[in-house]
């Protein structure tokens, strides 16, 4: 029997932003985007304009969403477990970016018990981690002016996106 395994991405992510299995996970979504959304397991609005607009730190802000998953674990566990194999977890974040709700939520579930990685990374690892962001900082790079993003390992394409 296969484990069920999940995927966690961004909206610009040109290997998985055309697949049918994409979720949004955020508060809003880029123009041209129309993916199911899962409420549950985007921050509030609140939450995610204190931390943009008014000052609060990435501490908070983890503190405050942990105990979100933490207070709705089951209501959590069953939108996860209702996905189908290889569903895709999108917010906005680069991936360079490690102050992003997506990887908390993974780091989160995988902790209850759920596989669930940054999309083309391994099952085990968390975002964050030294080995990841080396990793990320190859993903991202500018070339000529344009922002240029991996969308197979190391093979960069340029970000096309209408915000």
């Amino acid at each position: 029997m296969d484990i069920k395994k999940l995927y966690t991405s961004n909206y610009f992510n040109n290997a998985t932003n055309k697949l049918d299995n994409n979720y949004s996970i955020s508060v809003s979504q880029p123009k041209g985007f129309n993916f199911p959304v899962l409420e549950n397991l985007a921050p509030s609005k609140d939450l995610l304009n204190r931390y943009k607009y008014q000052g609060l730190s990435w501490d908070d802000y983890t503190k405050e969403y942990n105990g979100y998953l933490d207070s709705n674990t089951n209501a959590i566990i069953d939108t996860l477990n209702s996905l189908e194999n290889n569903a895709i977890l999108n917010c906005w974040e680069p991936i360079s970016n490690p102050n992003c709700h997506r990887h908390l939520l993974a780091q989160w579930a995988r902790n209850h018990g759920i596989n669930i990685a940054e999309y083309g990374y391994p099952m085990d690892k968390d975002i964050g981690s030294n080995e990841l962001e080396e990793i990320a900082k190859i993903n991202f790079q500018i070339k000529n002016g344009d922002i240029m993003q991996a969308t197979e390992p190391y093979i960069l394409q340029q970000v096309n996106a209408e915000v």
